[in-house]
């Protein structure tokens, strides 16, 4: 009975979600070439970045094609970043490196503390993708920085999830201090801290890099209670 409860219930999720996309598909068909399709098409790329990333990628360009034709700058910046997610989930590291660096000198000439942010976390994102883990530290570092000037509330998961480039390069003392600064932020934050499902997402997030550096310290036990 338990099953067969749970199963209806993902079985009714799963038809709202499907019934949205099916809405908003059938919104992007119909509305006219301007700023608020490439957020309609911008907003199809994202939900289905992960599971469907060849969709993903395919209503990022339609967003990218319309804003570079109607020479809207901040719709350019956000399809690009859109796009790279889909290309993260495809694997073509080399072409996100690509869409990142357009991405980056976009991000800076619109000056938003946002684009300034994922200009730099796009560029970290694709090196550390393709390895070169000192550029991706460098790139990171910028985010650090803006997040920290405007207190953003976004710094928490900023300082956890910049431990697995430190850990990549042995600098495990950091990846510690980093992961520590992270909780410690998440703890005193009830936006965060809650039993919310972005709440969740954000504890296991934080436990998760926690769990990560001190495995990097050979601290088994305390890793362990953290990813437990």
């Amino acid at each position: 009975i338990l099953l067969l409860t749970i199963y209806s219930l993902l079985s009714s999720i799963t038809h709202a979600q499907n019934q949205w996309l099916d809405s908003l598909r059938n919104v992007a068909a119909v509305q006219k070439e301007d700023t608020n399709k490439v957020w309609t098409l911008i907003t199809l790329s994202e939900t289905y970045k992960f599971n469907y990333a060849d969709s993903g990628l395919y209503y990022g360009q339609q967003a990218l094609r319309i804003a570079e034709k109607l020479k809207f700058d901040a719709g350019i910046f956000w399809s690009i970043v859109a796009i790279n997610k889909s290309l993260y989930t495809l694997g073509n590291y080399a072409l996100e490196l690509d869409y990142a660096f357009k991405a980056y000198t976009l991000g800076k000439k619109l000056n938003q503390t946002y684009t300034i942010g994922w200009a730099n976390g796009t560029l970290g994102d694709c090196y550390f993708n393709l390895g070169d883990y000192n550029s991706a530290l460098k790139y990171y570092r910028e985010v650090i920085k803006t997040a920290e000037e405007k207190s953003l509330i976004d710094l928490s998961s900023i300082y956890s999830a910049v431990v697995p480039v430190f850990i990549k390069l042995h600098l495990y003392d950091s990846a510690l201090i980093y992961a520590k600064k992270g909780y410690e932020l998440f703890k005193i934050n009830p936006l965060l801290n809650n039993e919310s499902d972005d709440g969740r997402y954000s504890k296991t997030f934080t436990y998760r890099f926690l769990g990560e550096a001190y495995a990097g310290k050979n601290d088994d036990s305390s890793a362990e209670h953290y990813f437990h």
